[in-house]
């Protein structure tokens, strides 16, 4: 091969590495729906990937996780109460040690209570994929979500370990809450010690995680 062929062919190879990464960016098909991939494993703890989650749709950023897709433009904002007092995404005791945390970054061994909600939409439908740590677990422990345009669907949290000490569960989100071509949204997800007991006394000493 002359030296001409080589500069030829190297740029060639060039060529289809971009395309093929231009392809897989396009069609999403870089992404998997195992949720396997979508929590990736580093030095102790475990970092939530919501671009893998919604096949490179979205992003997480300071006002929450906004998705930029053919489907939908959509901004979701996530906030909670521990014990009864709104916090944004971090929350501080009188020390100013951190209680808990919504977040990505999830290390289930630091002590702190965190969790995290993503979601995931199409033309088919979407849904709501909730992240919890096992410090949530054991601190917090039974666990209750309540979602929908008025949040009138209910279920228990199950568990289901994902990767060591990281738990995770799936369910629809209703496209009825949206509107305005999903610019405008009601309703949402809760997620925390919401019992029976505590919804049938009106116990305001609640600790929840909740997305909108």
């Amino acid at each position: 091969m002359s030296i001409k062929e080589g500069i030829l062919f190297g740029v060639i190879m060039f060529a289809i590495i971009i395309f093929g990464l231009w392809f897989f960016q396009k069609t999403g098909e870089y992404y998997t729906d195992n949720p396997q991939t979508w929590v990736i494993e580093e030095a102790g703890a475990s970092f939530v990937s919501i671009e893998d989650i919604t096949k490179g749709d979205s992003f997480q950023s300071s006002v929450g996780q906004q998705y930029h897709s053919a489907f939908a433009e959509a901004v979701f904002d996530s906030e909670g109460l521990y014990q009864g007092i709104t916090f944004k995404h971090n929350y501080y005791d009188e020390n100013k040690n951190l209680i808990m945390s919504i977040t990505p970054e999830l290390d289930p061994n630091n002590g702190i209570i965190e969790g995290f909600i993503a979601e995931r939409m199409n033309e088919t439908g979407a849904e709501f994929i909730i992240f919890l740590d096992e410090d949530w677990k054991q601190k917090i422990g039974d666990t209750y979500l309540f979602w929908g345009k008025n949040y009138e669907q209910q279920k228990q949290f199950e568990f289901t370990q994902l990767k060591p000490g990281i738990y995770m569960q799936r369910v629809p989100d209703d496209l009825d809450r949206f509107s305005e071509d999903f610019q405008v949204h009601s309703g949402g997800i809760m997620v925390g010690d919401l019992s029976e007991e505590k919804r049938a006394t009106r116990d305001e000493n609640i600790t929840v995680m909740m997305m909108s």
